[in-house]
């Protein structure tokens, strides 16, 4: 996975031996392997991963968010169409869109074939099936050993209280985990967030909050009121609202995946910087991100 190269300085030289993160793979494909043989690939790969950010510094943002979307794919059997996870996200899409009085294929052409009118996000697996299939999903030592991943990921970058590059990746891993949160049509979604790393999480969002307090109070004045109001506010803001707020670089980077098909406002990508301007970092993008950080923490806090 060329994905990690740079994060195991691995260069065009030819390898005898499996890097860590090809041990990991290699573990998440086969299924059968030793844990044993998991948790020292595991190790050794976060080992390396947190001496790479600390090299690497902004660069780290983007791949940071390349990272997160890796971790999160092996909640998903990394693309396979009949996985639990995809299907239960399909399941609460359609479900929404059924609610709205919206169809998915009303706009195509009668004159298609039938395969071009099947809709790729129809679910294959019904409502009232999708817990156990679920279930079945998560006794599953490749989904384990995913969870696992993303998990300990999470929690060294949530150990990174003062490093702001870590931000666009703890806000996939927000995102991600507060799409499991909401969930309505599955009581087994929720309940995947009960081991995540709450404790590091905590004392990441405080230490972050902090560092805020410190700098609006030596900007502005701002006090506990100013806030509040700021992480309580709504986590993307209405039309004609807050209009200094653009999608963020790693927005772009995740546009179309399932799990954030119900994240983002239909409008927001309308809000669009000059095109040149679509994956850098505006002098407003770190204070934008972190205020998203926030309320996506909050968020959480309120299904905790």
């Amino acid at each position: 996975m060329t994905l990690f190269d740079p994060i195991l300085g691995r260069t065009a030289a030819n390898f005898t031996h499996a890097l860590p993160i090809d041990s990991i793979s290699g573990i998440f494909g086969k299924g059968g392997r030793a844990i044993r043989r998991f948790l020292g690939s595991k190790a050794e790969f976060l080992d390396n991963l947190d001496n790479h950010i600390g090299r690497v510094t902004a660069r780290w943002k983007d791949q940071g968010v390349y990272l997160a979307v890796t971790n999160i794919a092996g909640f998903f059997d990394y693309g396979t169409d009949e996985n639990a996870m995809r299907q239960a996200f399909l399941i609460e899409l359609s479900s929404k869109t059924d609610n709205s009085g919206s169809t998915a294929t009303s706009d195509i052409p009668r004159t298609a074939s039938t395969v071009d009118q099947q809709d790729p996000l129809q679910p294959t697996i019904a409502a009232g099936e999708i817990d156990e299939h679920l279930t079945q999903l998560a006794s599953r030592r490749t989904f384990k050993n995913a969870k696992l991943l993303f998990n300990d990921t999470f929690a060294l970058t949530l150990r990174r209280l003062s490093d702001k590059n870590v931000l666009p990746h703890v806000h996939m891993a927000l995102c991600f985990l507060s799409s499991l949160a909401s969930f309505g049509s599955s009581t087994y979604v929720p309940s995947l967030n009960d081991d995540i790393p709450w404790a590091d999480l905590a004392a990441y969002l405080n230490a972050l909050l902090t560092t805020e307090q410190s700098q609006s109070a030596a900007l502005a004045g701002s006090d506990t009121a100013d806030i509040n109001a700021l992480v309580t506010a709504p986590l993307f803001p209405a039309a004609n609202e807050r209009e200094d707020e653009l999608p963020l670089p790693e927005d772009n980077l995740v546009r179309g995946l399932v799990w954030v098909e119900d994240y983002f406002p239909k409008t927001w990508f309308e809000r669009k910087p000059d095109e040149e301007e679509r994956y850098l970092e505006l002098a407003s993008t770190v204070k934008n991100c972190t205020n998203r950080v926030f309320r996506l923490g909050y968020t959480l806090s309120k299904y905790k």
